[in-house]
């Protein structure tokens, strides 16, 4: 899709996600509210947390004087959550964005049956194709703030990433250093992100590696391929992440 050297997915015995993002974009579902009841009973086994009512928005008018915010009711919205509330799902009349945390999203595999019902809703709506399809991962590791923070890329990371790390002068007063690389391939999209941050709000004392992998397909997609789209989109996340790390990382991953 984008060049990356593919990989034959495994299951490493631990991994470093924060948290996982799916998200479909649709035309219209205007008749959420209607459907409420087929809707809560279709997820009430995952996600028996279910709360029906209105998008929240603002609006916004400038005169002369002032700029005027005010906040707007939009369409209905349905939010779900599990029971412990890890993944949770919010609904729109154009959208869905699915999210789990990463502490529960073991493989691709155990959120497959989500998926399933997903699809199950966009039946009720009707909905026989989608505008949008994406997943985004978002993989953090932390670590303990030391005199070269700015180290960690070195031992992590794929050394074509980080080949000008000496770049600048006091390396070791670089307290934050994000890249971010996109790539369009016709109406696919890949939004990568990597690098070091420190939290201030911990005193300096940790730091984290971040690694943000997005990617996204805008074209018109059939209900009955999602599936398959779905998988194609994940391979190649696996595909970028695969790449992005080195053989350190890889261990740290293998050996648990």
């Amino acid at each position: 899709m984008f060049g990356f050297q593919p990989v034959e997915r495994k299951e490493y015995k631990k991994n470093f996600l924060r948290k996982v993002f799916f998200q479909i974009e649709y035309n219209s579902c205007k008749n959420l509210k209607d459907n409420s009841e087929k809707i809560e009973t279709l997820f009430k086994d995952t996600f028996p947390r279910f709360n029906l009512g209105k998008g929240k928005g603002f609006q916004i008018s400038i005169d002369k004087e002032k700029t005027n915010f005010q906040h707007i009711e939009e369409g209905d919205n349905i939010i779900l959550k599990s029971i412990d509330g890890q993944k949770d799902i919010n609904i729109t009349e154009s959208s869905l964005n699915f999210s789990v945390e990463g502490s529960v999203y073991t493989k691709y595999d155990s959120i497959l049956d989500d998926l399933q019902t997903i699809l199950k809703f966009l039946k009720i709506c009707d909905i026989k194709k989608v505008n949008k399809f994406s997943i985004r991962k978002i993989n953090i590791v932390e670590f303990k703030n030391n005199d070269n923070p700015n180290g960690i890329l070195d031992f992590l990371l794929n050394k074509a990433l980080i080949n000008n790390n000496d770049a600048f002068p006091n390396m070791n007063n670089i307290n934050h250093n994000i890249h971010s690389v996109n790539f369009v391939n016709e109406n696919y999209f890949l939004n990568l992100k990597y690098g070091m941050n420190i939290l201030p709000q911990l005193n300096n004392e940790r730091g984290q590696l971040i690694i943000d992998i997005e990617v996204i397909n805008k074209s018109e997609i059939l209900l009955e391929t999602i599936l398959t789209e779905s998988n194609k989109i994940n391979d190649e996340i696996f595909n970028v992440f695969n790449w992005v790390i080195n053989d350190n990382t890889k261990n740290l991953l293998n050996n648990g």
